[in-house]
């Protein structure tokens, strides 16, 4: 695939794609904290378990996108070192050691939110 070919497909998916990563930016950051405030909100064992599956899918959603995008983008290095922590947010889940670290992912959906609102606003 040429530069330019792979240029205008990485412009056509972030049209298409825009709003419905935002609602799942937006729609993650409960599920990320489920686990956290199933105590306190007394969550089933059957809505943890939903919150979670529910997670993982938004989860390959944004692994997904991020693999496309450094698949089209012209200079793959550089793509990825811009959007350093979204990969660190996709890679994050198999990092199972540094679980303490998870609060980081809300964070790092805060950023990558206000980053999508920031480049839909810039059009």
């Amino acid at each position: 695939m040429s530069r330019e070919r792979r240029a205008r497909t990485l412009d056509e998916i972030d049209r298409t794609t825009e709003v419905l990563l935002l609602l799942l930016v937006v729609a993650v950051v409960p599920l990320v904290l489920a686990p956290a405030l199933s105590e306190a909100f007394d969550l089933s064992v059957d809505a943890e378990r939903t919150a979670t599956e529910l997670h993982w899918l938004i989860w390959s959603v944004f692994a997904l996108e991020v693999v496309t995008r450094a698949y089209l983008a012209p200079q793959r290095s550089r793509y990825l070192a811009t959007v350093w922590f979204n990969v660190v947010t996709v890679v994050g889940p198999f990092l199972r050691p540094l679980r303490p670290l998870r609060r980081l992912q809300v964070v790092a959906t805060g950023m990558r939110a206000v980053t999508t609102l920031r480049i839909r606003l810039s059009r």
